[in-house]
């Protein structure tokens, strides 16, 4: 409303008649501290996409985006049993997924710390619903980086492509 965004940049001169609820201190550590944060996470995250097309450029036989899942490219076997997949450079291709985890993590901090100090309830909520499903897909960017579809310990791989896919 025009009311709400300009008490936002000027104080209004008429008392409010409304009890101003109090406010939590802000501890903006993260954004005054490390303001070079948020560029670094999406260096890294675009740095998953890079390492994505220099993986697929060595794969043998030809890696294709439309019929490969991305998991091969991370597969650690050479040829594995089976089949005749081989990805050379499976180390990169599991440590920018496993990156980009870490920068989906760290980045859904910084969201939360920014948005969850609104005045509005559902706003505050929406900031940790989203906080907690990026993480949670980070978490499972991780386990998959973590356990390559040929070895899927426990099935963590399968997990960690749930949780990527589905938050």
């Amino acid at each position: 409303t025009p009311e709400r965004s300009t008490a936002l940049i000027a104080p209004s001169a008429a008392p409010s008649r409304q009890r101003a609820r109090p406010q939590p201190a802000r501890i903006r550590f993260l954004t005054d501290r490390y303001d070079w944060m948020g560029p670094a996470i999406v260096v890294l995250s675009s740095w998953y996409f890079a390492a994505q097309v220099l993986v697929a450029w060595t794969f043998r036989p030809e890696y294709s985006f439309v019929t490969n899942a991305i998991s091969d490219l991370g597969n650690t076997g050479c040829p594995p049993p089976g089949s005749n997949i081989c990805s050379p450079r499976y180390v990169v291709m599991d440590a920018s997924i496993a990156i980009l985890g870490v920068a989906m993590i760290v980045g859904s901090i910084l969201i939360f710390s920014e948005f969850s100090f609104s005045n509005e309830r559902r706003e505050r909520a929406a900031a940790l619903a989203g906080f907690v499903c990026m993480a949670l897909g980070g978490v499972g960017a991780i386990l998959v980086g973590c356990v390559p579809e040929n070895v899927n310990t426990a099935h963590l791989h399968t997990v960690g492509t749930a949780m990527v896919i589905g938050f």
